[in-house]
């Protein structure tokens, strides 16, 4: 269902698909829009302008980058107007990611950080979700790690020096501490991990 709604702003659609899963929704939207660049964020969550804009127009002058990040700031559920950030989830900010893929892999993973919270060039994001609705993983971290991997595989990566995105940080159980971490040792001890780890492609 797209429903235009009345804004100030001109060219917005809301799309509205509850019968959809998180996967099928994102494939919906893009293959039923043409963008040539996506900006992905939930509903407790934001960008921040100017950062978003600075990795737009690198994205737009460069058609060599896939992907466009930056660093990320945590706000608790009852915001109090206190922002925090996490060094070791902000590992990659200000990392350069402009070389052969294999070093570019290396560098990315060594410094993880969530990165389904940026813009991505079209063919990138579409081929992430349309290999993570091919594959069924049992893992949600699968989708930044497939994601990641699209980035790597179909161009550079662009790690703004500045904050791009700010995160709720919820006091209650959510469905990221209730699955398992992607690492050596949970791939080696933990059934469902190798079984997506096989499907990995």
């Amino acid at each position: 269902i797209q429903i235009k709604i009345s804004t100030s702003h001109k060219n917005i659609n809301y799309i509205w698909c509850p019968q959809m899963n998180f996967y099928e929704k994102i494939l919906h939207v893009i293959n039923n829009t043409n963008a040539q660049f996506y900006a992905l964020t939930p509903d407790d969550d934001f960008f921040k302008e100017s950062s978003l804009e600075e990795c737009y127009n690198v994205l737009k002058k460069d058609n060599t980058y896939s992907l466009g990040t930056g660093g990320q700031i945590f706000f608790s559920k009852k915001f109090n107007g206190e922002l925090k950030i996490f060094p070791k989830m902000n590992k990659l900010k200000g990392k350069q990611l402009k070389s052969n893929k294999y070093t570019n892999a290396q560098i990315f993973w060594r410094n993880y950080q969530n990165i389904l919270w940026s813009i991505f060039q079209r063919e990138t994001i579409l081929k992430g979700f349309q290999s993570l609705t091919h594959n069924h993983f049992n893992n949600a971290n699968f989708i930044e790690f497939t994601l990641g991997f699209e980035a790597i595989k179909n161009g550079n990566i662009y790690v703004s020096d500045k904050n791009l995105n700010f995160r709720e940080l919820s006091e209650t159980e959510h469905w990221g501490t209730q699955i398992e971490s992607i690492t050596r040792f949970n791939i080696l001890t933990n059934r469902e991990l190798k079984e997506d780890i096989k499907k990995f492609k």
